[in-house]
Order: structure tokens, then C-alpha cells, then sequence
């Protein structure tokens, strides 16, 4: 790409275009990220959610709260959903019908209080809406003990990218 045509999507980016879209057949899904990041200078903590707005998912909805240092969980979460979901409708006519999100950043320890405490704030946000939508929580971590290769002959090697393992 030459520079001109750099420029140029810079610009359209910087003016709310749309530079590129994942084509997703389900329609009606919120996606919604949520993580803590620690500032060590500060005595301070800040939560971020970011959800998206259509189903392309080009557009964002995104709000920051402050907490307490090394505080993990989010206790503005209800007000972060449901301002979301208001964005959402007003950008849709529409809730969403299915809302994905994506936790980021929590310990094995506190699994338990992010069910108890942000799980719960989430469905209290939706259980206001008139049509509550169908809910997926996952909590994702990098620290997995499980290590998977695929044996082929004599020999074990990492298995192809997109390999899926399920329980029986």
C-alpha cells in the first residue's frame, strides 16, 4: 500500500469509517470484554468493559471504572452492562438476543467471587430489559496446566490450529 492510501484509511478510521468486518451468520450478539489493569504507581485500579454495537462488530462501546488498588473485580459492572445495552438499543431499535462475554485476567482463587459478584451484576442488568437475552460467560486465563500434543506414528507434535477437545 503506498503511503497516500495509508493516509487516507487513517483518516476514514478517524472518522467513525469502517476499515474492516468479520462476517458472523448469527445475528444479534453483544460481545462484551471485560479486564482489570493495575497501575503500580498508583494507588488505584482501573476496570475496563468494552462491548460491541453491531454485527459486524465495527463499532464499540467502552467505559473505564476506578477502583481500589490490586481490586480484580468490578464493582461498577450492572451500570457498565446496562449503559451498554441502552447504547446498543439506541443504535439497533433492538436488544441484543444473545450476550457473549469474555473475562479477562482472574485467578484461579477468585473464580468463585467473579460468579458471585460480576455474574450477578451482569443478569441484574438484563433482567431489566423486556426480553431477557440468552447469557455466555467465559472466563479466560493463560495459565493452563493442560498440555495436548497429537501423536503421529512414533512421534507427539503440537496439534493443528483450530483443534477442539471435548470431554466424554
Amino acid at each position: 500500500m503506498s503511503v497516500v492510501t495509508k493516509v487516507v484509511l487513517q483518516m476514514n478510521a478517524k472518522l467513525g469509517g469502517e476499515l474492516w468486518s468479520i462476517h458472523i451468520p448469527v445475528k444479534g450478539i453483544m460481545y462484551v470484554g471485560i479486564d482489570t489493569y493495575h497501575d503500580s504507581g498508583s494507588n488505584k485500579s482501573v476496570g475496563g468493559f468494552v462491548a460491541s454495537m453491531n454485527d459486524l462488530c465495527t463499532r464499540y462501546f467502552s467505559k473505564t471504572t476506578w477502583q481500589e488498588s490490586k481490586q480484580e473485580l468490578i464493582s461498577q459492572l450492572q451500570v457498565c452492562t446496562s449503559d451498554a445495552l441502552k447504547e446498543y438499543h439506541r443504535l439497533n431499535n433492538a436488544y441484543p438476543q444473545r450476550v457473549i462475554v469474555f473475562r479477562d485476567g482472574v485467578g484461579d482463587g477468585q473464580l468463585l467471587a467473579v460468579k458471585e459478584i460480576e455474574l450477578s451484576s451482569i443478569k441484574r442488568a438484563l433482567e431489566t430489559l423486556p426480553q431477557k437475552p440468552q447469557l455466555i460467560f467465559a472466563v479466560v486465563t493463560k495459565r493452563i496446566q493442560q498440555r495436548f500434543f497429537l501423536k503421529q506414528g512414533t512421534r507427539l507434535s503440537n496439534p493443528l490450529p483450530g483443534s477442539v477437545w471435548t470431554r466424554r
